[in-house]
């Protein structure tokens, strides 16, 4: 038999070498299978049987042994290699220190006994376990994943670290162990009946792999998941499909959110590799504990990374962690998070992904490095609440930023915006006016261009610094910041309503310096600051910066500020302002007053300012509202 094959072999490799040079198909790696090809069994049944085997003999199988239904007990130390055949219909009970070759495993033989596999690395067939590939039923479909499920047990017991699937398209039934009942797992997870990858193994799929949630109506599971402590897990390759366009939202009173492809639920030591994860009616990858804290056997994830994956179109977010620390999500595509299809509506956050740290659950030392996102509803990545998460190297056309949380970074992305954030939405979005826990957060080294708010900031312990905004409606905008800087930031603008830096509400200790500024109207407009009267004693810096707009920039209502050593390519008009100092900037006006103080004003000092006005206007212009005894003018340098 051995040499029947070499002969055919050796034909075929003949043939080979006889193609002329046009006829040569160049394989890229994109053609190669992962895992090796099925071989044709030999059905030629054997000659030979397993009774009555010596200890430790060593057996080929290269025909078909078939076993009758018989339970067939081998004594220790029996290897039962592979080469093309096959043993079937039967059980297998070996003694001790038994071996296999992983290749005559298959759905018509029971094994039992103490047998290890010869090889770490095991091919899974779909045709070796009747697997019924296509649409099917329900009942099939949990057939489908329980085989496999078994398979993937039985390997990873005989010694298995490796389990290989290359060609497949398969429906599996996830959403309970009995059709048709809803059961909610404890806490907030249900991976109970997904594909689990157990721990210390390596589950390996190819592009010709496709594993689909079989359509339902249950508002929870997963399709594949890691969880319960496992640790040492790698998974890679493979499509893997949601059900979101088919699942039956109506059945249960439910918004149907928690149907994701992939969780990892209490795992460690996880890597996720290669993978595409779209259409779930959840998320694409959620990554939580396995249960709350609040519950026994809490376990939060740990030391996990997922790389050069491509999650696209999945219904809420694209990626959600809500629990777990040293987590690295690098180098991955992001898709249509949240977005409409036209069979099922996305559902919020809708964002690339989203660190939502909830009740009992603590999300921290998270690294979202290196990826692009395109098209997501809402937006590209957030922290909605998260602790030490860094944003960084990624590119993105969708807002990106944090709502609550310490120790954020978000620094040299590349954001672009698409045609809808460039009317309404914001590049980066930093943090709400929760400043207890809102603080030391940092965002620098970022490129933004076309939307219309370049960076947005409320909270406290604010660095924001070194960033490039260019033809964003408004550069730099804040609403109530708290001892923070923003610092060396260049934004460029010619859209016809562009500003430059503008604020609200109120800044206390804040400095805005050495920032250059070059916008179509205001360079800053920084309107109603500091007036409630719990902020009445608040105070800011503006100095050294560089300001040219065709626009008048202004302070409006105004309380508290330094205005210093800025130059700057225009008038200054000043409202309803009080406790203001200019002093000793550059002001070349154009076409307008230097200084225009206007309506009724209090305490407002002037001082060794340089002034440059042509010679139909006036350094400084006091309307008759402001009583002058309030403006204090000292040294300044007047040129018509």
């Amino acid at each position: 038999m051995k040499l029947k094959y070499s002969y055919f072999y050796l034909i075929v490799f003949m043939l080979l070498l006889s193609c002329s040079k046009d006829e040569v198909v160049n394989l890229g790696p994109e053609d190669m299978d992962n895992t090796e090809p099925d071989e044709v069994v030999n059905v030629e049944p054997c000659d030979f049987t397993l009774n009555n085997l010596s200890p430790n003999t060593k057996l080929t199988i290269n025909c078909t042994l078939d076993l009758k239904g018989e339970t067939i007990n081998l004594p220790e130390g029996i290897e039962l290699n592979y080469d093309k055949g096959n043993i079937t219909n039967g059980t297998l009970n070996f003694s001790t220190n038994g071996k296999i070759d992983g290749e005559l495993l298959n759905s018509g033989l029971d094994i039992q006994g103490e047998v290890m596999l010869i090889k770490e690395v095991f091919n899974f067939s779909p045709k070796k376990w009747e697997i019924t590939e296509g649409e099917i039923s329900d009942e099939i479909a949990l057939q489908n994943k329980n085989t496999i499920q078994d398979v993937v047990n039985l390997t990873k017991k005989m010694g298995a670290t490796t389990f290989k699937i290359d060609k497949l398209d398969v429906y599996f039934y996830v959403g309970s162990r009995e059709i048709g009942a809803t059961v909610r797992g404890p806490g907030y997870s249900d991976a109970r009946n997904a594909l689990t990858i157990p721990g210390d193994f390596n589950f390996m799929m190819s592009d010709n792999t496709h594993i689909r949630v079989q359509p339902n109506f249950h508002k929870q599971y997963a399709l594949v998941a890691v969880t319960d402590g496992a640790s040492n897990i790698v998974v890679s390759g493979g499509n893997l499909y949601g059900d979101r366009d088919t699942h039956d939202y109506d059945t249960v009173d439910s918004t149907h959110e928690w149907g994701h492809v992939f969780m990892i639920a209490g795992a460690t030591n996880v890597t996720l590799k290669n993978i595409i994860m779209k259409n779930g009616s959840g998320d694409g990858l959620d990554i939580r504990s396995n249960v709350t804290s609040q519950h026994e056997g809490h376990v939060s994830p740990y030391n996990v990374l997922v790389q050069n994956c491509t999650f696209d179109s999945n219904r809420r977010n694209n990626v959600s962690i809500t629990d777990g620390h040293n987590i690295t999500i690098d180098n991955n595509l992001f898709l249509n998070a949240g977005v409409d299809t036209q069979k099922s509506k996305g559902t919020a956050p809708r964002y690339g992904l989203d660190v939502e740290e909830v009740y009992f659950e603590d999300a921290f030392d998270i690294t979202i490095s290196n990826n692009t996102e395109r098209g997501s509803a809402n937006g590209s990545f957030l922290v909605a609440i998260g602790y030490d998460v860094t944003i960084e190297g990624n590119t993105a056309e969708t807002p990106m930023g944090y709502g609550k949380g310490t120790g954020i970074i978000i620094r040299n992305n590349t954001l672009n915006a698409n045609t809808e954030n460039q009317v309404n939405g914001t590049g980066i979005f930093c943090g709400r006016n929760d400043v207890v826990d809102n603080f030391n957060n940092k965002v620098y080294g970022n490129t933004i261009n076309n939307y219309s708010t370049g960076i947005y900031l409320e909270g406290k312990e604010l660095e924001i610094n070194d960033n490039i905004i260019n033809n964003c409606k408004t550069g730099i905008r804040s609403r109530g910041i708290t001892k923070s800087i923003i610092a060396k930031n260049k934004i460029e603008s010619s859209l016809s309503d562009s500003n430059g830096i503008t604020g609200g509400k109120w800044l206390d200790e804040v400095e805005i310096t050495e920032n250059t500024v070059n916008v179509n109207r205001k360079s800053f407009a920084l309107t109603d600051l500091n007036t409630e009267s719990d902020h009445s004693a608040y105070t800011f810096e503006v100095n050294n910066n560089n300001f040219r707009s065709n626009g008048t920039p202004s302070f409006s209502n105004v309380t508290g500020a330094f205005f210093s050593g800025n130059t700057v390519f225009s008038g200054i008009e000043v409202f309803s302002s009080k406790d203001l100092t200019m002093n000793s900037n550059t002001i070349n006006s154009s076409n307008e007053h230097g200084i225009y103080i206007r309506k009724e004003n209090f305490n407002i000092h002037l001082k060794q300012n340089t002034i440059t006005v042509p010679s139909n206007f006036n350094c400084i212009e006091i309307q008759a509202e402001t009583n002058p005894s309030e403006v204090h003018i000292t040294d300044n340098d007047c040129t018509n």
